[in-house]
Protein backbone atom coordinates (compact mmCIF):
# COMPACT_ATOMS: atom_id res chain seq x y z
CA UNK A 1 0.00 0.00 0.00
CA UNK A 2 1.18 3.70 -0.81
CA UNK A 3 0.25 6.05 1.50
CA UNK A 4 0.98 10.02 -0.64
CA UNK A 5 0.11 13.35 -0.53
CA UNK A 6 -2.50 14.93 -3.37
CA UNK A 7 1.01 16.07 -5.11
CA UNK A 8 4.73 15.11 -4.91
CA UNK A 9 6.00 17.68 -2.34
CA UNK A 10 3.03 19.43 -1.61
CA UNK A 11 2.24 19.84 2.19
CA UNK A 12 -0.97 17.89 3.62
CA UNK A 13 -3.78 20.21 5.52
CA UNK A 14 -5.00 17.79 8.17
CA UNK A 15 -7.60 20.96 8.44
CA UNK A 16 -9.29 19.71 5.25
CA UNK A 17 -12.04 17.60 5.27
CA UNK A 18 -10.29 15.05 3.04
CA UNK A 19 -6.93 14.63 1.97
CA UNK A 20 -5.30 12.39 -1.24
CA UNK A 21 -4.69 9.63 1.22
CA UNK A 22 -5.56 6.37 -1.00
CA UNK A 23 -4.80 3.44 -1.46
CA UNK A 24 -2.82 2.47 -4.76
CA UNK A 25 -4.18 -1.20 -5.67
CA UNK A 26 -6.95 -3.20 -5.95
CA UNK A 27 -5.87 -6.02 -3.57
CA UNK A 28 -4.94 -3.25 -0.97
CA UNK A 29 -8.26 -1.53 -1.71
CA UNK A 30 -10.16 -4.76 -0.94
CA UNK A 31 -7.77 -5.90 2.41
CA UNK A 32 -8.38 -2.65 4.14
CA UNK A 33 -12.48 -2.48 2.93
CA UNK A 34 -12.47 -6.16 4.38
CA UNK A 35 -10.84 -4.90 7.35
CA UNK A 36 -13.00 -1.83 8.25
CA UNK A 37 -16.51 -4.12 7.34
CA UNK A 38 -15.09 -6.33 10.07
CA UNK A 39 -14.24 -3.41 12.74
CA UNK A 40 -17.39 -1.17 12.42
CA UNK A 41 -17.75 -0.36 9.12
CA UNK A 42 -16.18 1.85 6.44
CA UNK A 43 -17.76 5.07 7.59
CA UNK A 44 -16.58 4.24 10.92
CA UNK A 45 -13.05 4.10 9.81
CA UNK A 46 -13.47 7.62 7.55
CA UNK A 47 -13.40 5.52 4.04
CA UNK A 48 -15.17 6.86 1.03
CA UNK A 49 -14.72 6.58 -2.34
CA UNK A 50 -14.20 9.90 -3.51
CA UNK A 51 -12.52 8.83 -6.72
CA UNK A 52 -13.88 5.90 -8.43
CA UNK A 53 -11.42 3.17 -7.76
CA UNK A 54 -9.31 5.24 -5.10
CA UNK A 55 -9.85 4.95 -1.82
CA UNK A 56 -9.42 7.63 0.33
CA UNK A 57 -9.37 8.20 4.36
CA UNK A 58 -10.38 11.15 6.57
CA UNK A 59 -7.61 11.51 8.49
CA UNK A 60 -9.14 12.60 11.75
CA UNK A 61 -11.42 9.58 11.62
CA UNK A 62 -8.99 7.53 10.87
CA UNK A 63 -6.83 8.39 13.50
CA UNK A 64 -9.41 9.01 16.21
CA UNK A 65 -10.05 4.95 15.31
CA UNK A 66 -6.17 3.92 14.51
CA UNK A 67 -4.81 5.12 17.96
CA UNK A 68 -7.10 3.31 20.39
CA UNK A 69 -6.36 0.14 18.41
CA UNK A 70 -2.77 0.72 18.38
CA UNK A 71 -3.08 0.92 21.91
CA UNK A 72 -4.49 -1.53 22.50
CA UNK A 73 -3.04 -3.87 20.42
CA UNK A 74 0.51 -2.72 22.05
CA UNK A 75 -0.92 -3.15 25.78
CA UNK A 76 -1.82 -7.15 24.48
CA UNK A 77 2.04 -7.50 22.94
CA UNK A 78 3.51 -6.23 25.78
CA UNK A 79 1.36 -8.49 28.39
CA UNK A 80 2.21 -11.75 26.24
CA UNK A 81 5.84 -11.00 26.02
CA UNK A 82 7.41 -12.42 29.03
CA UNK A 83 10.05 -9.65 29.75
CA UNK A 84 11.30 -11.34 32.98
CA UNK A 85 12.21 -14.52 30.64
CA UNK A 86 14.33 -12.82 27.91
CA UNK A 87 18.11 -13.70 28.21
CA UNK A 88 20.34 -11.35 30.40
CA UNK A 89 17.19 -9.85 32.04
CA UNK A 90 17.30 -9.83 36.51
CA UNK A 91 14.24 -8.00 36.88
CA UNK A 92 13.91 -7.37 41.07
CA UNK A 93 10.76 -7.11 42.83
CA UNK A 94 10.96 -3.50 43.64
CA UNK A 95 11.44 -2.87 39.03
CA UNK A 96 8.32 -4.38 38.68
CA UNK A 97 6.16 -1.02 39.24
CA UNK A 98 7.15 2.46 37.43
CA UNK A 99 9.77 4.32 39.51
CA UNK A 100 9.04 6.55 42.78
CA UNK A 101 11.41 8.68 42.86
CA UNK A 102 11.02 12.67 42.08
CA UNK A 103 13.77 13.51 40.06
CA UNK A 104 13.47 10.42 37.72
CA UNK A 105 12.65 10.83 34.53
CA UNK A 106 9.95 8.25 34.59
CA UNK A 107 8.31 9.21 37.77
CA UNK A 108 4.60 9.67 38.39
CA UNK A 109 5.06 13.90 37.67
CA UNK A 110 5.97 13.37 33.53
CA UNK A 111 3.82 9.97 33.13
CA UNK A 112 0.90 12.28 34.17
CA UNK A 113 2.14 14.67 31.50
CA UNK A 114 2.55 12.44 28.77
CA UNK A 115 -1.37 11.25 29.22
CA UNK A 116 -2.43 14.59 29.40
CA UNK A 117 -0.71 15.53 26.37
CA UNK A 118 -2.15 12.36 24.61
CA UNK A 119 -5.62 12.63 25.92
CA UNK A 120 -6.18 10.01 28.47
Amino acid sequence: MIIKGRAPGEQICWSEPWTGFSARTGADRARILAAADRNGGRAEWGLRELIPGRLHAGPAVLLERLLPAIIKLLNELMAATPVEDLSGVALKPERHAPPQDRNSPFGERERLSIRWQLGF
